[in-house]
């Protein structure tokens, strides 16, 4: 059933927050799968753009011409953009687009993304509408390599089930940010002041809503995400990405740790900091802190990650130094 407000308009059930920045030759793609969704209710696209200067824009607003009770735009300004290390990022435009979605449900898309089943927010919405326990839901994602020979892949959880817990994300960000669907919830438009200096927007706010309840799985494959050398996250190096999972987490710790989940966010950002070391070659102090993350908290870390951890530790450490070191690390563990 759709919603009205005060003057008896009909609110839209779910709005989607698409933002985009120089990315004219993915845009249409994006908008046109949102375009596509069969839904029995109203749903409102909210486009935020970011100033492109490659004919994102008009693309943009040829749209939102076309499409005027459904498509809703907000042209931003370059001296809107919130820096961080001196670079600039699309946070700004993601927090200002969710601040104005009307919908009971927010879907994120972004514009070099796009959705491939038409019935994707139907099953979503009605997923949320089916289990009020949960704050959000999520789907399998196909992931493209467009700058390289990589073969594509499909990007789910290592364990499939219907729910997850907001300790399993804090462990393990596994939720693309183009298949997520939240409830629109009242502090979207009062959010902490460390959610301003995050690198990236998408992750925290999954923790965030997580907070709110249960995360719900939808097993099936629903949109694509373009991995390309103009994108924010794909362009960077590798030490680069380490450095900005590390500057998250390190966000993710601060928050969390007077609360219960102190000990899987601690041992979050010492497994951060192993892998920054690593790929820096600092390979003693890469060691230290893949330790403290295995024995921090060994009951809470997945089957998957203490495969992947057990494996780095075969390759560094004989077999026959490991009770000793094992030995050692228990004795120390009351100090980390």
């Amino acid at each position: 059933m759709n919603r009205t407000n005060q003057i008896g308009e009909k609110i839209p059930k779910v709005s989607i927050s698409l933002i985009t920045y120089n990315q004219v030759d993915f845009i249409k793609q994006a908008i046109d799968s949102v375009l596509m969704q069969e839904t029995n209710f109203k749903y409102e696209l909210i486009i935020g753009e970011d100033d492109s200067t490659d004919g994102t824009r008009e693309i943009v607003l040829s749209y939102q011409e076309k499409y005027p009770h459904k498509i809703r735009t907000f042209l931003n300004k370059r001296e809107d953009v919130i820096f961080i290390d001196g670079k600039p990022t699309g946070n700004w435009n993601f927090i200002n687009n969710l601040q104005h979605c009307k919908g009971k449900y927010i879907a994120l898309l972004e514009g070099d993304d796009y959705w491939t089943d038409p019935n994707k927010l139907q099953k979503q919405a009605d997923f949320l509408d089916n289990n009020p326990d949960h704050s959000m839901c999520f789907h399998k994602v196909h992931f493209e390599y467009e700058d390289s020979n990589l073969e594509p892949i499909v990007y789910e959880p290592y364990k499939q089930k219907r729910s997850y817990s907001l300790e399993e994300l804090i462990q393990k960000n596994f939720i693309s940010t183009l298949s997520a669907v939240y409830r629109n919830y009242e502090f979207f438009s009062n959010l902490p002041e460390w959610f301003y200096s995050a690198p990236v927007c998408d992750y925290p706010m999954h923790l965030l809503t997580a907070e709110k309840g249960s995360i719900g799985y939808i097993n099936d494959q629903m949109g694509v995400r373009r991995l390309h050398e103009k994108g924010y996250w794909s362009s960077m190096s590798l030490e680069k990405k380490y450095d900005t999972s590390l500057q998250i987490h390190d966000l993710i710790y601060t928050y969390f740790e007077s609360g219960k989940h102190s000990n899987i966010a601690k041992s979050s950002l010492y497994y951060s900091k192993h892998r920054v070391d690593y790929v820096r070659k600092d390979y003693y102090s890469s060691m230290i802190n893949l330790f403290k993350c295995l024995y921090l908290v060994p009951g809470h870390i997945s089957v998957h990650d203490r495969g992947m951890l057990k494996s780095v530790l075969d390759i560094f450490i004989p077999v026959d130094m490991r009770n000793d070191i094992r030995r050692f690390i228990n004795s120390k563990k009351s100090s980390l």
